[in-house]
């Protein structure tokens, strides 16, 4: 028998789901998620998950948000509602999905009493309506969607919403991704067809139909869960990683086939089991971080430094996320801060976590641009000495350097219009240093410091090595700046630490406002190195960061 070649796909063989071929040959046929057999396969996940599950399962009934979609289980189903539920408990699903640039159906203060009589289906974008579809099949009469549940012409009550999000994903029975859809407006939650259907059956048994057969099948897509979940439009996100992170168990629909995450599992509809690579895997399955943590906590208070290691991991990776709002960036961690505050003793401040029983600054201070795209927000929301002050990606420091400059205080105020502003009273060492700028070829974010000032911007050192082969005296070492645009000409540098190499560590500083030095309030610009000495002499001082 000749197989015809494929056409722009991938061949692959596998089974009819819970036959008897499928015992021998574990790859599932693909189907669309809401086939027959694909439903079963997801009923059968879920219970797996709710029953077996140690990491998983939940021993008491959740009380519901405040607001969720009634969708009704009537064989005749009834218009969905918005309820209020009063402290009412029961199971219900969280939806996650990305807004995307149009506008959507919303909940706001005009519409929240019609609406809790009656939803108009023809308002809701297809992918809400996939979701509701879900939830029938599922036997599951509440949804939370945060559009339609949270009133969102209304501050007070966005606000409070947001910080309860973590729960609500935690607590949901499962949440619906919409994971391949980069907008609820675009279309259907998933694709028509996943293009997994068999094009060629080969008997299991040939003395006995009955035991199933085993299927040669044409894909157009590879199973690849890296691009097609981890890098999918969904999971760039930066309100879903708090979503990803805390949901108990979620269905990704993704644009090859239907995945299963929660905190035990990781599954795909073909039949792939995932494996978690260690303690924190941001590759698939994520939930192995959030295992390790739970792990680590649950029944006491666990080690310090698992904990900032972890929130060291989840930073680096949600600042590559992207947002539509950039004043967004601290908000949407405010429930997964919350979930996490239960495991440390530690105080959460704008995006960091502060020991006020001790002096020491958090490691997360210690953070360094990357990329070209990185750069101070025109509105200042965040302290600059806050990663969350910058757009764009960065990294951080060693979990468990140790940190010479010393906390005497943190100062709460409402500065910049930033509600629970926090100044960092510090007692450390500075010296000045001198960034080398070249108007001729445009400025860069990593930049040699020098221990003298140059005499005009014009002036170019012809090496930083003497005819000795030695560094050049005057070269201190270089700086990475928080932005590629308005590059101090004079920097403070803040004696951070010595690396093991006999590197000193430095954060740049510059007076929060120009020919402010005596009023000794600074502002972060960057952080960098100085080579192994000579060090220029250093000044104890007790300063202001803001």
């Amino acid at each position: 028998m000749d197989i015809p070649p494929p056409r722009n796909g991938y061949l692959d063989v596998a089974a009819d789901i819970g036959s008897y071929a499928s015992y021998s040959i574990t790859r599932n046929i693909r189907q669309h998620p809401l086939a027959d057999q694909s439903v079963e396969l997801i009923k059968r996940w879920l219970k797996e998950c709710t029953q077996n599950h140690i990491e998983c399962v939940v021993t008491e009934e959740s009380k519901l948000p405040a607001r969720v979609v009634d969708i009704g289980l009537d064989l005749d189903p009834k218009q969905p509602r918005l309820l209020v539920t009063n402290g009412q408990t029961g199971q219900y699903l969280a939806f996650s999905h990305c807004w995307g640039s149009k506008p959507l159906f919303r909940t706001l203060r005009s519409n929240i009493e019609q609406l809790q009589t009656r939803i108009p289906v023809q308002k809701l974008p297809r992918s809400f309506i996939d979701a509701i579809e879900v939830a029938r099949i599922l036997r599951i009469r509440y949804i939370w969607i945060d559009s339609l549940c949270i009133i969102q012409d209304d501050a007070d009550d966005w606000e409070r919403e947001a910080q309860k999000m973590g729960l609500i994903y935690e607590n949901s029975q499962c949440t619906i991704a919409a994971t391949s859809s980069d907008s609820s407006s675009s279309g259907q939650m998933y694709p028509q067809d996943y293009s997994g259907s068999p094009f060629l059956p080969l008997p299991y048994d040939g003395k006995d139909p009955a035991r199933g057969s085993f299927y040669i099948t044409q894909s157009r897509q590879k199973t690849d869960p890296l691009l097609n979940v981890s890098q999918a439009p969904l999971n760039t996100r930066g309100w879903v990683l708090q979503e990803r992170l805390l949901s108990r168990r979620i269905l990704h629909f993704a644009a090859d086939q239907v995945y299963w995450e929660c905190r035990s599992h990781a599954l795909a509809q073909d039949g792939t089991v995932f494996r978690p690579k260690g303690p924190v895997d941001f590759l698939f399955p994520l939930p192995s971080l959030i295992r390790s943590i739970h792990n680590s906590f649950s029944n006491h208070r666990g080690s310090d430094e698992i904990f900032m290691r972890s929130w060291l991991h989840i930073i680096e990776f949600y600042s590559a996320c992207n947002f539509t709002y950039e004043k967004d960036r601290l908000p949407a961690l405010l429930g997964l801060a919350d979930r996490l505050s239960r495991f440390t003793n530690r105080e959460y401040i704008n995006g960091h976590w502060f020991d006020l029983s001790s002096n020491v600054i958090p490691n997360t201070l210690l953070w360094t641009a990357c990329g070209q795209i990185t750069k101070i927000s025109k509105k200042q929301l965040a302290p600059s000495w806050s990663w969350a002050a910058a757009e764009g990606e960065f990294s951080f420091e060693s979990a468990n350097v140790g940190i010479i400059p010393r906390i005497l205080r943190l100062e709460r105020s409402d500065t910049f219009g930033i509600p629970d502003f926090v100044t960092l009273h510090i007692s450390c060492e500075l010296c000045q240093a001198y960034p080398f700028l070249s108007l001729d070829e445009g400025q860069s974010r990593v930049n040699q410091i020098w221990k003298s000032k140059y005499r005009d911007r014009n002036w170019k050192p012809s090496t930083s090595v003497t005819e000795q082969g030695t560094l050049c005296p005057d070269l201190l070492g270089h700086i990475t700046f928080d932005s590629i645009t308005n590059i101090p000409e004079v920097i403070d540098c803040m004696h951070l630490y010595c690396d093991r190499a006999g590197y000193t560590r430095i954060m740049a500083l510059i007076p929060a406002k120009a020919n402010d030095e005596a009023t000794n309030v600074y502002q972060r610009v960057g952080i960098g190195s100085f080579r192994r000495g000579p060090w220029p002499e250093f000044v104890k001082k007790e300063i202001q960061l803001v």
